[in-house]
């Protein structure tokens, strides 16, 4: 089972898959100032804690490819904001931590569900990077039994 992840500034998507798909939205944690999940340690705590109760054998998280960020201010910022939070969740667990280009899942997310903004925006799009992982997967293992 694998635990997907669209990390963001103030919510947090959680998407399950089996290992071979399809991805389905599992839930949002609402973290940060006003949340009782005010930093990473404790955030992080909470998905490893989710991430054992549906048996992950790996975490595919969300992160930009370095092609995508035109290092603009805030985007710098939420650069070094993912880079911390996937230092934090690697140094707390044993389970692979994976990324995946993220790009375009929040805009998928958005034709998918039909509304811009809303948090169960956030569940599908974790859905739509771990599908887009496991679809790239199937490909590597395709090209490895075709050689």
């Amino acid at each position: 089972m694998y635990l997907g992840i669209d990390f963001g500034m103030k919510r947090v998507g959680l998407a399950v898959a089996p290992e071979g798909g399809p991805a389905a939205p599992l839930s949002v944690i609402e973290w940060g100032k006003g949340t009782p999940i005010l930093d990473l340690p404790v955030l992080v705590r909470v998905i490893l804690e989710v991430a054992k109760q549906e048996g992950a054998t790996a975490i595919i998280v969300g992160s930009p490819s370095r092609q995508s960020l035109a290092l603009t201010d805030p985007q710098e910022r939420w650069r070094k904001q993912i880079e911390e939070f996937l230092a934090t969740l690697r140094s707390a667990t044993k389970i692979p931590i994976v990324t995946e280009d993220e790009r375009m899942s929040t805009k998928l997310a958005e034709r998918l569900t039909g509304y811009k903004g809303i948090a169960e925006q956030d569940a599908v799009a974790a859905a739509v990077i771990l599908d887009g992982y496991i679809e790239r997967s199937k490909v590597r293992l395709d090209e490895r039994t075709a050689a």
